[in-house]
């Protein structure tokens, strides 16, 4: 393992040729690595056939061998993680060896290093779909896809699916943003690729995707990286469980005081986007959207006032946040009325 541990240059654009063939290089390491994953994790001999339930339990029993197994494959993701590969044929493996060395428990028992990971896999994963395209995509097979699917919707653990221990809820929020921003690259990459336009379109994965974003708990990079991806999951006409989150987001952040002008001016955005694309204002959607966005041009007007300056004494960022507030709110109430003109 440690002779498997070698740096890889850098790789550049500079000469089209160098570059090929350091990336062939890097995939023929990577193809490496994975053989040694797949032999060692997934089997109990080497040379036998695979079988994941008897590693499952010899991990859950924690056997000598199942310790000398769990470090060569911290080695093998550390060194994975170095350097830029494509290898589709390999992503069933990567997710079978995560489901060997968490001993098979589910999301919501991980503990802190199952959750080390879980992360560091999600990460490999989005490497490998960087590079990839549709026909690599049709090459992971039905299987291998559904594997991929899963272990995305699974891993969005929003909050009507924790039902966590603390120790497992401490575990889980010290990866939370990088793993939750992982998965919406990862989501991302897949609609780049698919083949079909309904690769994402499961009501169980939107459901899992509309709850994360909803989550008042991520972070803004988080919940801005989740909205990027709603015209993307566009159903037209047909309901989804995407249906009316960006009003969710932001009513339930205004309602919390945790409402920032960036996920403010990115609900505006992303609604416009999908307007744009075909989906339209409901009557109902319309009428909570003008009286939150009233609510809070007036609820900063008002802070804004003379005397509340004088007595706030508000800094400058403050300022640009409530200046940022009312000019995203003022575009979005001229939208509407502009939409309801038009009907």
């Amino acid at each position: 393992m440690t002779t498997l541990q070698w740096h890889t240059p850098h790789l550049t654009t500079e000469d089209n040729f160098e570059s090929e063939l350091e990336l062939y290089a890097s995939d023929t390491h990577a193809n490496t690595l994975y053989s040694t994953l797949s032999r060692h994790t997934l089997r109990p001999n080497p040379y036998a056939a695979q079988d994941l339930n008897s590693q499952i339990q010899e991990h859950i029993a924690a056997t000598p061998r199942a310790t000398r197994v769990l470090g060569l494959r911290t080695r093998i993701l550390s060194t994975l993680a170095k350097f830029i590969h494509c290898c589709p044929s390999a992503i069933p493996t990567l997710l079978d060896s995560l489901r060997i060395l968490t001993a098979g428990t589910s999301p919501c028992k991980k503990q802190k290093q199952e959750w080390r990971f879980t992360n560091q896999t999600a990460y490999i994963l989005l490497m490998n779909l960087r590079e990839m395209d549709s026909e690599d995509l049709i090459k992971l097979g039905e299987k291998g896809l559904d594997s991929l699917l899963n272990f995305v919707e699974t891993h969005f653990i929003s909050p009507g699916r924790r039902w966590m221990r603390r120790k497992a809820y401490a575990a889980w929020s010290a990866v939370q943003e990088s793993l939750t921003t992982t998965l919406y690259d990862i989501i991302t990459e897949l609609l780049r690729i698919q083949n079909r336009q309904d690769t994402l379109h499961q009501t169980g994965m939107l459901q899992a995707i509309a709850d994360s974003i909803v989550d008042i708990t991520q972070t803004d990079n988080a919940t801005v990286y989740g909205l990027s991806n709603l015209s993307r999951l566009n159903l037209g006409s047909h309901s989804s469980p995407l249906d009316g989150v960006i009003f969710k987001v932001l009513q339930s952040k205004w309602d919390r005081n945790l409402l920032t002008p960036k996920v403010w001016a990115q609900g505006h955005r992303q609604r416009k986007a999908l307007h744009a694309a075909g989906t339209n204002y409901s009557p109902v959607e319309t009428a909570r959207l003008l009286l939150l966005t009233n609510e809070l041009m007036y609820g900063h007007l008002h802070h804004s006032s003379p005397s509340q300056i004088f007595f706030c004494r508000l800094i400058e960022k403050e300022i640009t946040a409530r200046d940022n507030f009312l000019l995203t709110g003022s575009n979005w109430m001229r939208e509407l009325a502009i939409n309801e003109m038009s009907n």
